[in-house]
């Protein structure tokens, strides 16, 4: 299963992520030239809808990022823009997402939350060709620029003793600033 990680700066939470990400989708469905009149109270359910999809994927773990070894070799995915800058740890919350082939499963389950909904607000069926693309740009821009492929993330003999945490709680408890690689 391939793990990318999702490197937040401090100051947004996964609820605050998900939330550029609805709005960058909702921007999407509004602006789209098939879809007329979509109506505003339907941004909630396509926010709950893409909550649903990336739960399933998001997860993350007490300690996790906190290692040097976490981000050692970390590059920007292929959805990130080129010129990504590295966040430094003492900026950064960890979280990883996995798929069970390729990012574009993300795409492809929230496509298909999506058309289904649709459907039933506007009574008329969209081609998934037509659908999908406007979809993928906005997971894209809202995921594509915190996500890493770290190809150390979960291999380090701490990581066997890993505790889930639930990221879509919004916790502050994190690892005191003093105590965050001990490694170096």
């Amino acid at each position: 299963m391939p793990m990318y990680q999702l490197q937040l700066p401090e100051r947004l939470t996964v609820e605050g992520w998900l939330d550029e990400v609805s709005g960058l989708v909702w921007y999407e469905l509004l602006h789209h030239p098939q879809l007329q009149h979509v109506p505003p109270h339907a941004f909630a359910r396509v926010r709950e809808l893409l909550r649903a999809v990336l739960e399933a994927h998001v997860t993350t773990y007490r300690g996790c990022g906190v290692w040097s070894f976490c981000r050692a070799g970390a590059t920007p995915s292929a959805w990130g823009p080129e010129t990504a800058p590295q966040p430094t740890p003492a900026t950064v919350r960890c979280y990883i997402l996995e798929v069970k082939e390729r990012l574009e499963e993300v795409v492809t389950e929230a496509t298909d939350g999506l058309a289904e909904f649709l459907f039933h607000l506007l009574g008329e069926s969209l081609p998934r060709g037509v659908l999908e693309p406007a979809i993928e740009i906005a997971l894209r821009r809202g995921i594509g620029k915190y996500l890493y492929d770290a190809p150390n993330c979960g291999t380090h003999p701490l990581c066997q003793y890993r505790v889930e945490v639930n990221p879509w709680r919004d916790t502050t408890e994190r690892v005191p600033q003093g105590r965050r690689c001990y490694y170096d």
